[in-house]
């Protein structure tokens, strides 16, 4: 089910990426050769006597490549904020309530989306964004908090890179079905009444079926509790966890390894989910049915991926042939690297749509290495939701720099302006995935239980006071 969540989140968020490419007004040359700047218009739209004829959709606003980057990432505007709110509350109250509410939100801002736009153009349409971001902005949060009341160590990273491919399943759906129905259907409002009706009936199905934890849970057996309560052990989420130790998780250096990494792969991963339909369309001329198309094969790689790095990460771990650390480490830095090379090597296949779209795929199949969105569970089990919402906060601030940066660096949508856009996200994500190399770790911090470190250092303490005691006893002596 949380899959699911994550699945209609992302297909809610993500559909104005592909709609965008319907809704604003492009213009585009009547040459039969477009030499350098863009591609010639894909093959099956000439005609027969070899003139290329113009039948891409003209689109309704007439809004500029920056106007379309600042709507882009004004979701993020919001979503950035509500991040660590997200993790004290779930902290309290577990993840349940506040994933439901967040798609519960979401769902009904998506059916209001065509209004929006209608009666207010891009800045209404703007407002709309911020307060979904805002909804959204506690799901991770809420979701760790799930995963670790459920998930034993020994499955932790098949079962989290389960749930976090969602995020690709959604963005595959979202990106496709987008496709065919704007394609299909009269009117770009379409897709966003039919994904409302998916969220809702997710959050229908959620709230009969899932708890926050395993003693509310109703449907699985005693035999079950007792397991999850021996593997996992009973987390506190009252009056009796203390407050999330802030000052020893930001001075944290694996935390801040974790933030690292995931700020360069949410760089790259947003240029690729909120920006690569307007490449396709705009760059390399797809029509609205093929953008959506080819704009998921990336992510259905990366599913996949995700999937088969995620059984063959715990297999290392349970094996003992690594490390939890040098699991995260070696996985997550091999992805890296593959991800940010494949980029370049796409950013240079010219218009050879074919060799472009591989390298796009191999780059989203690289990204399914990635452990370090996971690697919070490993450092804090009972944080794990205050850290990812810490993680997520800078994470989705490249969701707002990404989409502004594409549109002011190609206001002219050309080979060569995307060009400089795919060499800086190069450059992130090699200095992030050395930083996430060299500082990354995969043991149980000192703080992930604030009392018990309480007592050691009482402990420390009595201790000294007796050998001081003794000292003094000594020298009276």
């Amino acid at each position: 089910m949380v899959f699911l969540g994550f699945m209609t989140e992302y297909m809610m968020r993500n559909l104005l990426s592909i709609a965008i490419t319907q809704i604003a007004k492009k213009t585009y040359t009547n040459e039969s050769i477009i030499s350098g700047d863009v591609c010639p218009i894909d093959n099956e739209t000439i005609g027969d006597d070899g003139v290329e004829q113009i039948i891409s959709v003209e689109g309704v606003y007439e809004w500029s490549e920056a106007l379309q980057g600042v709507i882009l990432s004004s979701f993020y505007w919001g979503y950035i904020i509500t991040h660590i709110p997200g993790g004290i509350l779930v902290e309290r109250f577990g993840g349940k309530v506040l994933l439901l509410a967040g798609n519960v939100a979401t769902s009904v801002l998506t059916c209001l989306t065509p209004v929006s736009i209608t009666l207010g153009g891009a800045y209404l349409l703007i407002g709309n964004r911020v307060v979904m971001g805002l909804c959204q902005g506690f799901m991770y949060a809420a979701v760790f908090g799930l995963l670790s009341t459920w998930i034993p160590l020994c499955e932790r990273t098949t079962l989290g890179v389960l749930v976090l491919s969602g995020i690709q399943f959604g963005s595959i759906l979202s990106t496709y079905l987008s496709g065919v129905v704007l394609q299909h259907l009269t009117g770009w409002h379409w897709p966003f009444y039919i994904y409302s009706v998916f969220g809702i009936v997710w959050c229908l199905a959620f709230t009969v079926f899932c708890s926050k934890d395993p003693e509310s849970n109703r449907f699985i057996s005693e035999k079950e509790k007792i397991y999850l309560k021996r593997e996992i052990g009973a987390l506190q989420r009252d009056e009796d966890l203390p407050l999330a130790p802030y000052r020893a998780i930001l001075t944290s250096v694996p935390v801040w390894a974790i933030i690292v990494s995931q700020t360069g792969i949410d760089f790259s991963f947003y240029v690729m989910t909120t920006d690569l339909p307007k490449y396709l369309s705009d760059v390399m001329r797809f029509d609205v049915e093929k953008n959506g198309l080819y704009s998921s094969l990336p992510q259905i790689l990366n599913f996949f991926s995700a999937l088969a790095f995620g059984l063959l990460s715990d297999f290392c771990i349970n094996k003992k042939y690594l490390t939890v650390k040098n699991t995260r480490r070696i996985f997550t830095t091999t992805g890296i690297v593959g991800l940010a090379v494949c980029f370049i090597l796409a950013s240079y296949s010219g218009c050879n749509r074919l060799t472009a779209i591989l390298f796009f795929s191999f780059a989203s199949g690289f990204a399914g290495l990635d452990n370090s969105r996971v690697n919070n569970m490993d450092l804090s089990p009972n944080y794990a939701p205050t850290i990812i919402s810490i993680v997520n906060s800078c994470g989705s601030a490249m969701g707002i720099i990404a989409p502004l940066a594409v549109g002011l660096l190609t206001p002219n949508a050309t080979i060569y302006e995307w060009r400089i856009v795919f060499w800086i996200v190069f450059g992130i994500l090699l200095g992030t995935g050395l930083f996430y190399l060299v500082f990354a770790d995969g043991e149980i911090q000192h703080w992930n239980n604030p009392t018990r470190s309480k007592e050691l250092h009482m402990e420390d303490q009595s201790d000294d006071e007796k050998s001081n005691k003794k000292f003094a006893s000594d020298s009276v002596n």
